[in-house]
């Protein structure tokens, strides 16, 4: 990746450096203090989407997202996800069938609130004339047929063994269907606009320090490029790919490529240890044990 970078694209270590040197210590902490917020939406989104049967405490719910988010920065993605089962689950407050589902319906509002928040900022405008979307309509629905077909060939191999899916299955469902639930999804989902607004207004204040200054519905373009780049995941913590789908997002719109690589690189940095410094100060807090028992 470095080799890429600075050979193949033409760019000297030194402006590299000249541009990281931009980023001011009160850029740096508006920076820290947006991504935190971030995660603590984050946390609060999932929080109101367990059943009331099976409520775990905020506080654990905070100790989840925040150590699962940090492994997912840090290790393959989704191994994060599983330690939030983990979590919760051991929690005694939850089955991790049940968490499980609340975690996969917590994905299904994350998603939803950044396609709404990509149509009211317009963020796709600024991409319309230089991206191609990569997928035809008849592929998407190809592969959407191809997922049919195989939850019925499951269906098929594992019908004798459906009670114990049954048993799964109902308490998957419970954590699931809180989506269904107007009330809690509605809350989440405002949790969800926060979050991906935290992230977005971070692009815009490490962006401001470079003297790159851009709109809201810039920074949301950008995390639509970055997202879809890092969604399948080819290196640990996302090392690479993160950099270059967040340069190249920033190359679009007009940021020299010195200062793209040094943003996307910090932008990265800072979220790493962001995310290292919240799990540090969890772990310290749930020490005192009227924390560790919410």
């Amino acid at each position: 990746m470095s080799w890429y970078l600075f050979h193949q694209k033409g760019i000297s270590t030194q402006d590299f450096l000249s541009a990281l040197n931009k980023f001011e210590l009160t850029t740096i902490a508006l920076s820290v203090f947006l991504f935190s917020l971030q995660n603590f939406f984050m946390a609060l989104r999932l929080w109101v989407l367990f059943p009331k049967t099976e409520r775990v405490g905020l506080g654990t719910v905070i100790h989840g997202v925040f150590f699962g988010q940090a492994v997912n920065t840090f290790f393959p993605a989704r191994a994060g996800d599983v330690l939030k089962v983990v979590i919760f689950s051991r929690s005694g407050s939850t089955a991790a069938t049940t968490a499980t589902g609340v975690i996969i319906a917590d994905k299904i509002i994350d998603l939803s609130a950044l396609v709404v928040l990509i149509l009211l900022s317009r963020s796709f405008v600024h991409g319309s004339q230089q991206l191609a979307f990569p997928v035809s309509f008849k592929g998407i629905m190809l592969l959407f047929t191809a997922f049919l077909g195989s939850l019925f060939l499951l269906r098929f191999l594992f019908r004798s063994r459906l009670k114990q899916l049954d048993l799964w299955w109902t308490g998957f469902k419970m954590g699931l269907l809180g989506i269904l639930d107007i009330r809690r999804a509605l809350l989440a989902f405002l949790f969800g606009i926060a979050t991906w607004s935290c992230e977005a207004l971070t692009l815009a204040c490490l962006s401001q320090a470079q003297s790159f200054p851009i709109s809201f519905s810039q920074g949301v373009f950008l995390l639509s490029i970055l997202n879809l780049a890092i969604s399948i995941p080819i290196s640990l913590g996302n090392l690479g790919p993160f950099e270059a789908a967040l340069s190249f997002g920033l190359e679009k719109l007009g940021a020299s490529g010195p200062m793209a690589i040094a943003l996307a690189a910090f932008y990265h940095f800072l979220q790493m240890a962001t995310l290292l410094g919240l799990s540090g100060l969890v772990a310290l807090v749930r020490m005192i044990p009227s924390f560790g028992k919410r």
